[in-house]
């Protein structure tokens, strides 16, 4: 199908089917929702195509089954939002190869993508993430006919379901992948090694996940080579469950401080107590570590830098510097610095901060802790719209983005700040912002003030009133 124009409203939508096998040079405008959904068994390509003023810009793909040949994503300069169980597995005598064109955007609706035996995948400068809710992450399993390779990409948002969905946001088990130039960030468990997968980790940046990389059962310690990445700002980097032998190498990384990884553990084969960075598991060889950080800085958190106090309900200013133009960057914060091996929940989104700016105006919530720390993440990289001319004179047919597109900036707080327990009654006291309303047996609506829930406060003489009955 090419050369067309479809718009305006939801009756325009346009669906593939079997007999339509690619979507060309069209224009898809003024729709209600997704104008393009792609329902094949096999992915229809789409080339050259341009979407302006849709109510949910992207391609919608559903239906599901295997995809058994092999064929190039090209960029639309929108996303594919993924709503169906993706399966990349081809045959024995010709392995489905998937490549993903730089630039593309992958956002999985509550699915997960598989790659089998039988698959091979080529991505590179391409998002994995989630779309409107959480996604179930990338899994390999029996896929080593040939090396999958991610490069450049951004695998982010995932979370972990069991069973045999992916235990991490990249799941190899028993097949051959190589991760370089990458950034895992904000996963429940960044990559997980099961059952002699082997993983080739260079260059890239695990981060904000709870797990940063996790083994599972039967790995291969000699399959793993993980060299000059930036692994901090995770509850626990490198997590190693099971007495194993030989030990995992693991030097030449970046763990977050010069100090090394924070190994307080007398278990083999190292010990290193006084380290400030990551948190770091027994039967790991991590020495000699990195000093500095494997890519130069373009983000610098200025303040909260540390060491200050911070009242709830009042309003600070973040700041911080930057030597790139950002694509996208967000804030975060968290109230539970990782120390002593406490797995609670890490980082809470603040805001998506305008690409203008380099300050942020955060009212502060009761929440008390002296374990307090700011997150500055940016997106950068370079584009340029893709002009084609048609007969219907010149469209944008794309986004064409550099090799070193959607490189992430990331930065912390270099050490914790402190939000006091509040001795403001005003502030201490939540009434029913929160919502949380039960009934007693009479069927009485009762309120509960819930602001400092599950803290210890100091000893004194506190006041219950109710507004109600």
């Amino acid at each position: 199908l090419g050369s067309m124009s479809y718009g305006v409203g939801d009756a325009h939508i346009f669906e593939t089917d079997t007999c339509i096998s690619i979507v060309q040079d069209n224009l898809f405008y003024g729709n209600d929702s997704f104008p393009l959904v792609l329902s094949t068994i096999e992915l229809g390509q789409c080339k050259g195509n341009q979407f302006i003023d849709n109510g949910t810009e992207g391609i919608l793909v559903r239906g599901g089954g295997d995809i058994r040949s092999s064929f190039r994503l090209e960029n639309q300069g929108v996303p594919y939002v993924i709503d169906c169980y993706l399966v990349l597995n081809g045959w024995a005598d010709a392995l489905a190869r998937l490549d993903i064109e730089s630039g593309n955007v992958l956002a999985f609706r509550d699915e997960q993508f598989l790659i089998k035996g039988y698959g091979l995948l080529r991505a590179k400068g391409v998002t994995f993430t989630g779309h409107d809710s959480v996604w179930w992450g990338m899994k390999f399993e029996d896929s080593k006919a040939d090396t999958s390779c991610l490069d450049s990409c951004i695998i982010e948002k995932a979370r972990v379901y069991g069973g045999n969905w992916p235990k991490g946001a990249v799941d190899i088990n028993n097949s051959w992948v190589w991760i370089k130039n990458s950034s895992i960030i904000t996963n429940e468990t960044g990559v997980y090694v099961s059952y002699h997968g082997k993983l080739e980790l260079t260059n890239s940046l695990i981060s904000q996940n709870r797990y940063g990389i996790y083994t599972g059962p039967y790995f291969d310690p000699e399959s793993l080579y993980i060299k000059y990445n930036e692994i901090f700002g995770n509850k626990g980097a490198f997590i190693i469950p099971a007495y194993t032998y030989p030990y995992v190498i693991t030097d030449s990384n970046w763990w977050g401080d010069e100090t090394g990884p924070w190994d307080p553990s007398d278990g083999l084969p190292d010990y290193n107590p006084g380290g400030r960075g990551d948190s770091i598991g027994d039967y790991v060889e991590y020495r000699p570590w990195l000093t500095e950080p494997v890519h130069p800085s373009v983000v610098k958190l200025v303040w909260p830098n540390g060491g200050d106090t911070l009242y709830s309900g009042l309003t600070y200013k973040i700041t911080w510097q930057r030597s790139v133009e950002p694509l996208r960057q967000e804030l975060s914060w968290t109230p539970d610095f990782p120390e002593g091996g406490r797995q609670e929940p890490l980082w809470s989104l603040i805001d998506t901060v305008p690409v203008v700016d380099t300050s942020y105006l955060w009212t502060v919530p009761n929440i008390p802790s002296n374990r307090c720390r700011i997150a500055i993440k940016i997106y950068y990289g370079s584009e340029k719209l893709r002009i084609k001319e048609t007969d219907r004179g010149t469209v944008v047919s794309g986004i064409e983005r550099s090799p070193e597109t959607d490189l992430i900036g990331f930065d912390i707080s270099d050490q914790n700040f402190t939000i006091p327990i509040t001795s403001d009654f005003a502030r201490a006291t939540a009434y029913n912002n929160g919502q949380k309303i039960i009934y007693d047996s009479y069927q009485n609506r009762l309120h509960f003030i819930f602001a400092n829930e599950g803290w210890l406060v100091p000893a004194g003489i506190y006041y219950c009133s109710s507004r109600d009955q």
